[in-house]
């Protein structure tokens, strides 16, 4: 009877050789670490995190960015969006506008602009960004997050290009429904009598003008921006 409680006790401990509970705990969580996840038995056998068979990893990993993306804002920032928005543009496009603001590049952006770009983004020059994702590191945001128009004329085909590529697809921290009601509108293509120079007009209305190096916040609008 002592032999097979022995032989119990050492089939418990896996054996000459095996790890214990701690030793298990501690090889599992390097694994999880290592973006490794158990395979489909349960066994030894590990695969990459990304073919793991999870149907809801991609939605809690979209709900964690979501989280981050409550935080504060990076940098301050002001909508895009005016009160005469409605008397001018298609559904779309005001909801479009909604969705951006205008912000001035701080030391981050600039450093994190500074790769893949012909011309380096300078200190102060004024950005179009999503506002959904603006608290993440621009890396984590989703193609097409921020734009640096060059002119003002610019405005209007930076925010297209973020509706299409970002705010309809590539945003994970923007709600769904009000995602999916994005894409609805767009199928619409409602015409409206504004067009490039309201956004020109409405951009210079908020204080942005041209400069060398790109656009810029007047001063008053940028003390504005800092409150």
């Amino acid at each position: 009877q002592q032999q097979q409680q022995q032989q119990q006790q050492h089939h418990h401990q896996g054996g000459p050789g095996a790890p214990g509970m701690a030793e298990h705990q501690a090889m599992l969580r390097q694994r999880m670490l290592m973006g490794m996840t158990p395979g489909p038995s349960g066994g030894a056998g590990f695969r990459p995190s990304f073919l793991a068979a999870a149907g809801g990893r991609l939605n809690n990993m979209s709900a964690e960015l979501r989280g981050l993306a409550s935080l504060q804002p990076l940098s301050p920032a002001m909508s895009l969006s005016l009160a005469c928005d409605d008397e001018h543009l298609s559904e779309y496009q005001i909801m479009v506008r909604k969705q951006l603001e205008v912000f001035e590049a701080q030391p981050e952006d600039v450093e994190s602009n500074t790769q893949g770009r012909k011309k380096q983004v300078a200190l102060g020059q004024v950005g179009i960004r999503c506002k959904h994702c603006s608290s993440l590191p621009l890396r984590q945001r989703g193609r097409g997050a921020v734009y640096y128009p060059a002119k003002l004329q610019g405005v209007y085909q930076a925010a297209q290009n973020m509706a299409s590529s970002h705010l309809c697809e590539s945003c994970q921290c923007i709600d769904d429904p009000l995602k999916g009601e994005l894409k609805q509108l767009r199928e619409r293509r409602d015409t409206a009598s504004g067009g490039k120079q309201y956004w020109a007009d409405g951009a210079r209305a908020l204080g942005l003008f041209e400069a060398e190096d790109g656009l810029r916040l007047t001063g008053e609008a940028s003390a504005q921006q800092q409150q």
